[in-house]
């Protein structure tokens, strides 16, 4: 299903549009709204596209085979259900498609070192935007050094840790990655583009996705906090525990060690709730 995108464009700037004149009739200064949608399937192909023209060494590099190592791994994990379901949609082919650009060298020798860094970037994307506690790494290794693959994991965090938190804050940001995505594909799905996007519709969004009331959330960061202040410390605790949220997410030994500490606390303080029943954890899976 295509995802949609809308942003104001308050510099009153003429641009294409349909032929509907309804436009015209808006009153000054307020924003005119253009339109980005896409499928996952359309994503998906200028993901692909963009990754063949960067690798320009991989003569024979396919954007279908790409797409293959993506939806691999998408696959593995439903099936063996570690998730219920599937992760690629279009928000995070966008996602993917932000760190993607900034991480995949143009200088990649092999396939299997492009294989390597994509997906390190697969897996960065399904531990941030994933709606699972944890992902197997086995579906994202091409290696048998996992020291090289959280090598990578921690290097793309150092470097786009800022970008990761401005993408899930900031509507404009993500069309402005969306479209630029878009912009990947050929001529003829260029012309198919529209643009635009709008704040709230944004928000609102995200919220559904997620399940979250965004608009409540930044509206109370705003209230107790500078929002750079925010941001800062945002920054400085991701820099500080990179290494440890990612271990819980690959380590259910360290979850569940984590999750006896954190038992363990109340048990400490002599207060035991003996409300609904309490929740398990197995190391079977």
């Amino acid at each position: 299903m295509p995802v949609c995108a809308h942003i104001p464009d308050w510099n009153g700037r003429e641009q294409h549009t349909s032929k509907n004149n309804s436009y015209k009739n808006r009153a000054p200064g307020s924003p005119r709204r253009v339109i980005v949608q896409a499928s996952t399937g359309e994503l998906l192909r200028c993901l692909g596209d963009f990754v063949c023209r960067r690798c320009y060494r991989l003569k024979e590099l396919s954007p279908g085979e790409l797409i293959a190592w993506f939806r691999s791994v998408d696959r593995a994990l439903l099936l063996q259900g570690w998730q219920d379901q599937g992760f690629i949609t279009p928000a995070n082919v966008v996602f993917l498609y932000m760190l993607c650009r900034d991480v995949i060298a143009a200088e990649v020798a092999t396939d299997h070192d492009l294989q390597a860094s994509l997906l390190t970037c697969l897996y960065l994307s399904y531990s941030y935007m994933g709606n699972e506690i944890s992902y197997p790494l086995k579906p994202f290794l091409v290696e048998s050094c996992k020291e090289a693959f959280w090598d990578r994991c921690l290097s793309i965090i150092n470097l786009m840790s800022p970008k990761m938190l401005q993408i899930n804050a900031d509507p404009h940001y993500f069309t402005q990655v969306f479209a630029d995505l878009k912009n990947e594909c050929s001529q003829e799905e260029k012309s198919r583009l529209l643009i635009g996007l709008d704040r709230v519709a944004v928000l609102n969004g995200w919220c559904k996705m997620w399940q979250c009331d965004v608009t409540l959330f930044l509206r109370w960061t705003e209230q107790v906090c500078d929002k750079e202040r925010f941001w800062e410390r945002c920054l400085a605790l991701i820099q500080r525990l990179s290494a440890k949220m990612l271990q819980i997410n690959s380590d259910p030994h360290y979850f569940t060690q984590v999750f006896q500490d954190l038992k363990s606390e109340g048990e400490t303080g002599g207060r035991r709730d003996s409300g609904p029943k309490p929740w398990t954890i197995s190391l079977d899976r």
